[in-house]
């Protein structure tokens, strides 16, 4: 270890001001833990006040603490006592195995959604650069409410943004379903302590993306309007050309994070139609303006015969956020809506003959800006990476923890990359940690709550006579408290929370800035 620098601006013995300290371990990085930069607060009798608002950047081959702009009465060191007190506080095991991660290529992560920004945010914690590549020109505004559940809200906390994330909740007050008239045959309210239709985190899509761009735009490098072309695995990185800039660019590994049609694992993996299960539903989502904005929030469910529901959520931006879905017999039927020219038109000629206020909801297609639509899937590989290139997100839109699957496996695969210095190693032991929390996510469709009849069919009545079951059923069991689908529904969901641990990782080094 050498000692390079320390310089005082002051000469006052009383007050010195640190101005910069530089250490260095034969050209490696020194990674402080919060336990070391304590020791040297203590040694300089900094207050825990002070030090905490110390900014930390990484340089090349060194490891900065800036403290130009605090002022610290402290005891005066030497060269020899402040060399003895990182002598015996750096931990210098296996520190020449350690790449300088300032001078590794980037990782490219595909997709600025909600997975995208999680998985930079925990990279950059471990010292990485990261850059995240969307094809859209900007935030993605389109989508509806979403909720996070589990050990997802852990990682919400640690990322520090958790007050945000609550203050954006939505005010939702519960479920209400209704029929024809609109009258009301059930109502289910909210409850934070159980596994309800509405969680504690229910927020818009929209607001999430939001607050983790937020967090993020910072210290990531994003780029807009662009995606990748071609894709050329080589020994020590992955070259890709950028369709738009016609441009090459290397990086260190890539992560696709783009959703169900992701480009990323068709360039990476191929067309393998074996990976790509229909669930046999179209669904198309929008939203208008809600005409009774200072109305109690509660979503409205309303079922029809020929497969058909659509759902109601009004929000705090003032708005209705509708979703229509329907599971045809014919799968297919399901795709040939998805591809349709005009997806307005189809969405009318659907649900057009639906009763309660399905005219006045249709009407607004008109006037939606954020409309979209698209058959329901699942996307199941045998392996989650290919050579350098990973695959991270939500694996089914309706599994009902897509929002926390997302966000976990960010944080996962940030941690093992971090921790493994062979990525095939960061790789595999992610998809040990989280194939079976993922698969039991996937399965949730599929749930059986009375014979021969999953949750998916259940809230998709074939007939009349079927949509006066559901709809008998869901009374019977608001009124006399028997909650048998919704605690098997809900144990379920609560089972996939409460069956992962989070694993801890050591995000050490952290960066002002990627430059």
């Amino acid at each position: 270890m050498s000692f390079l620098r320390w310089q005082d601006r002051r000469n006052s013995v009383i007050a010195p001001c640190v101005h910069c300290l530089l250490l260095r371990v034969r050209g490696w990085n020194v990674c402080w833990s919060s336990s070391q930069l304590k020791t040297l607060a203590g040694h300089l009798y900094l207050s825990a006040a002070s030090f905490s608002k110390i900014p930390r950047r990484s340089g090349k081959g060194c490891q900065d603490i800036l403290c130009s702009d605090i002022e610290a009465t402290c005891c005066w060191l030497g060269r020899d006592q402040v060399y003895s007190i990182f002598q015996s506080q750096v931990h210098t095991n296996d520190i020449n195995e350690m790449n300088t991660p300032n001078e590794q290529l980037p990782i490219l992560i595909c997709g600025a959604g909600i997975t995208g920004p999680v998985l930079a945010y925990w990279l950059h914690r471990g010292g990485r650069k990261v850059v995240i590549l969307e094809r859209a020109e900007s935030l993605r505004t389109a989508g509806q409410q979403i909720d996070i559940r589990g050990p997802a809200i852990d990682v919400v906390r640690l990322m520090g943004i958790e007050p945000t994330v609550r203050k954006a909740t939505v005010p939702e007050k519960g479920a209400v379903i209704v029929d024809d008239e609109g009258k009301e045959w059930a109502r289910f309210d909210a409850d934070p302590k159980a596994e309800t239709f509405t969680a504690e985190y229910e927020i818009v899509r929209t607001d999430l993306v939001q607050i983790l761009y937020d967090q993020t735009k910072s210290i990531v490098d994003y780029i807009f309007g662009d995606y990748v072309e071609k894709m050329e695995e080589k020994e020590d990185r992955v070259s890709i050309l950028l369709a738009n800039r016609q441009e090459w660019m290397d990086f260190s590994l890539v992560i696709g994070a783009d959703g169900l049609g992701s480009r990323t694992r068709r360039l990476a993996f191929g067309e393998d139609n074996d990976a790509f299960h229909s669930l046999g539903q179209f669904i198309s989502y929008y939203t208008i303006p809600n005409p009774k904005p200072e109305e109690d929030h509660w979503a409205t469910f309303y079922s029809y015969a020929g497969r058909r529901n659509v759902l109601v959520r009004p929000n705090q931006r003032g708005e209705m956020a509708i979703c229509f879905s329907i599971r045809p017999k014919d799968r297919e039927d399901a795709r040939r809506y998805a591809k349709a020219e005009d997806k307005k038109a189809v969405t009318r000629e659907i649900f057009g003959d639906m009763k309660w206020k399905v005219k006045e909801l249709l009407e607004g297609l008109d006037q939606t800006e954020n409309f979209y639509c698209h058959e329901i899937a699942q996307i199941r590989l045998k392996s989650w990476s290919k050579g350098r290139v990973a695959l991270a997100g939500c694996p089914s839109p309706i599994s009902g923890m897509g929002t926390t699957v997302g966000i976990l496996t960010a944080y996962v695969l940030a941690g093992e990359i971090i921790a493994n210095a062979d990525h095939a190693d960061a790789f595999r032991l992610y998809e040990d940690k989280l194939r079976a929390y993922v698969e039991n996510a996937q399965s949730t469709p599929n749930i059986k709550v009375l014979p021969n009849t999953t949750i998916a069919d259940l809230v998709h009545p074939e007939s009349r006579w079927g949509v006066s079951i559901f709809r008998s059923l869901l009374y019977l069991i608001n009124k006399s408290g028997v909650i048998y689908l919704l605690a098997k529904f809900g144990a379920h969901l609560g089972s996939l929370g409460k069956g992962f641990q989070l694993p801890t990782y050591q995000f050490e080094v952290v960066s002002q800035r990627n430059e």
